[in-house]
């Protein structure tokens, strides 16, 4: 797996660490109990973490550098892919490794993602997260640039199947990036409960009983608009 911009194991709540960080993660963490075996690529930010991270049974976190080691800005990332996909050559025939797929998270992973599919001549396996066209529409505050959609609209045509999370998101592929359909696959993500520290726990009984007597909705989500609770209830805010 791809996940150059966001590391698995960052701070949730900070720059660039959130929900796609948790699926990554999670999804890992599933194919490995079921005896897949799973490397994830992430960008060294920093030397806090060792090259190599066993997260899990069958799943490590590999660390590469690429440009600056420190924070660098997810579009600035874009001109650093090459260092990247030079470490991750040296590192793979290093270590004498060989995979049957991969698995990109985010247009910037995408990007090399497509380069590896030619290399190394294997499936290519895309989810976006979001779509920088579609973000556009819904009127960020920053404007996703050109250079984004283009490059999501070409690997929605080169890679092998595009993972979406929800219909509405397959049928702005095919709108969006002119996707074919059947080339697209619906994939909902469950909720998933997670504990990364103390602050961080299960409502108690009492609070599910409470909620069975007075039907409530408990949503955590990204202030984004194009993502988060304003998205899901705008037909009914009119």
């Amino acid at each position: 797996m791809f996940s150059i911009h966001s590391s698995p194991i960052g701070e949730l709540g900070t720059k660039n660490t959130g929900g796609m960080s948790v699926y990554i993660r999670e999804l890992a963490r599933h194919l490995g109990v079921f005896g897949h075996r799973v490397d994830i690529y992430t960008k060294l930010n920093g030397s806090k973490h060792n090259q190599i991270i066993e997260l899990y049974d069958n799943v490590r976190l590999i660390h590469l550098s690429a440009g600056s080691n420190g924070y660098v800005h997810k579009l600035a990332l874009y001109y650093y892919l090459s260092d990247f996909l030079r470490a991750l050559e040296r590192f793979t025939n290093q270590e004498g490794l060989h995979y049957d797929l991969i698995h990109s998270h985010y247009w910037l992973s995408g990007r090399l993602g497509s380069w590896v599919q030619d290399r190394w001549n294997i499936p290519h396996i895309v989810m976006f997260h979001t779509l920088g066209t579609v973000k556009n529409i819904a009127g960020v505050a920053d404007r996703e640039p050109d250079l984004r959609i283009a490059t999501e609209k070409k690997l929605a045509r080169t890679c092998q199947r595009i993972l979406a999370p929800t219909d509405s998101e397959k049928e702005n592929l095919v709108k969006y990036c002119h996707r074919l359909l059947k080339k697209s696959v619906s994939c909902p993500a469950a909720l998933i409960w997670i504990f990364s520290g103390p602050w961080i726990r299960p409502p108690p009984d009492s609070a599910w009983g409470l909620m069975k007597m007075n039907p409530s909705c408990c949503m955590s989500a990204d202030s984004t608009r194009s993502k988060g609770l304003t998205g899901c209830l705008r037909p009914w805010l009119i």
